[in-house]
């Protein structure tokens, strides 16, 4: 699901929720619940002051770590290395 996606999900859902959301800082608190976690990451310790803020920080992050993918990152972690097995663990030598 991509961050546009999950944002107008949670807009929509939100209004039934107006008790538990009564303001626009409550939404920012729990908007990163339901986010990928490479994406969540990279916004948690980070404080906006609108959701739109937020939105537009995450789209941002969202395309990075698409971009990272698609240069062979392989794992989709924004530039994570993959772990290599240990030798002990290795069934058959090298060739």
């Amino acid at each position: 699901m991509t961050v546009l996606e999950y944002e107008r999900r949670f807009q929509d859902l939100s209004m039934f929720a107006s008790v538990y959301l009564p303001t626009e800082q409550h939404r920012i608190k729990r908007l990163p619940d339901g986010l990928r976690q490479e994406l969540r990451m990279g916004l948690v310790a980070l404080q906006f002051p609108t959701v739109r803020d937020f939105i537009v920080a995450a789209q941002s992050l969202e395309v990075v770590a698409a971009a990272g993918r698609q240069e062979g990152d392989g794992e989709g972690t924004m530039g994570a290395e993959k772990r290599k097995e240990p030798a002990s663990f290795i069934r058959r030598p090298p060739f």
